[in-house]
């Protein structure tokens, strides 16, 4: 899989693209859904949150990202952040982050305050 460039899309991205936010669906057709990704992570949350019924257009939504799966190197920089920043991160934002930085993609996400303070870590400033 592709990975260079790609933008990793935070929780509440893909909730403001689920709720047709005219601002990010404005951006994943600029840039092209084949520039955004998922963490795993990102989908379980997605998926914990729906309602009934919506299970079909979650669905799509996810398909139209690549997904980044939980890996051997996500899990050891997520422990360090959970060691580092004790009561700081949950366990997802602990992952998503983790997953950005280990694979050097920009985070959009609308809390950058959940994220700053990861060494290493870039943000993706919508055009």
């Amino acid at each position: 899989m592709e990975t260079k460039n790609l933008i990793l899309c935070d929780t509440t991205i893909l909730v403001n693209a689920f709720r047709e936010e005219v601002l990010v669906l404005a951006e994943f057709d600029r840039l092209g859904f084949n520039r955004f990704a998922l963490a795993s992570t990102t989908a379980a949350e997605l998926y914990f949150g729906m309602r009934k019924g919506e299970k079909r257009k979650t669905l799509e939504l996810v398909r139209r990202l690549k997904m980044i799966h939980f890996d051997k190197a996500i899990s050891f920089r997520m422990l360090n952040y959970q060691y580092d920043y004790l009561n700081r991160m949950s366990v997802p934002d602990a992952i998503i982050g983790a997953t950005a930085v280990e694979y050097n993609f920009a985070l959009w996400t609308d809390n950058r305050q959940d994220f700053d303070f990861l060494p290493g870590i870039r943000f993706h400033d919508p055009a």
